[in-house]
């Protein structure tokens, strides 16, 4: 049975706790983002095509871009990642080189020295 979006956006944060995967049909508009992202979630992903039978091998020693475009490559839609610091998601665009590992060890981190 194929997998939803949201049950692939629940399967990666299993796997990366501090982390989390957000999908756009579209690019996002950077000035709107943060004020409408929460809100137009189910919008934003309304046309994207479920995801299909097909292996999805991400790595926790792939980078934040690799992981990007892979999914953009296997999939035909584009990915942000989001890493938990405190109570608040930042985007990781900052640090696209940094590896998922690197970002959920950091994710942890962060929010642990918040608690």
């Amino acid at each position: 049975m194929p997998l939803s979006v949201y049950e692939l956006q629940e399967e990666f944060h299993k796997e990366f706790n501090f982390l989390k995967v957000e999908f756009y049909a579209l690019p996002p508009v950077r000035k709107q983002r943060n004020k409408t992202f929460n809100k137009d979630k189910d919008e934003a992903t309304a046309n994207v095509t479920p995801v299909r039978e097909i292996e999805l091998n991400i790595s926790p020693n792939s980078t934040v871009a690799e992981t990007k475009q892979y999914l953009m490559d296997k999939l035909g839609i584009k990915a942000l990642i989001f890493r938990k610091s405190g109570s608040l998601w930042i985007e990781t665009s900052l640090s696209d080189s940094w590896t998922l590992q690197k970002q959920n060890e950091v994710g942890e981190e962060l929010s642990d020295n918040n608690h």
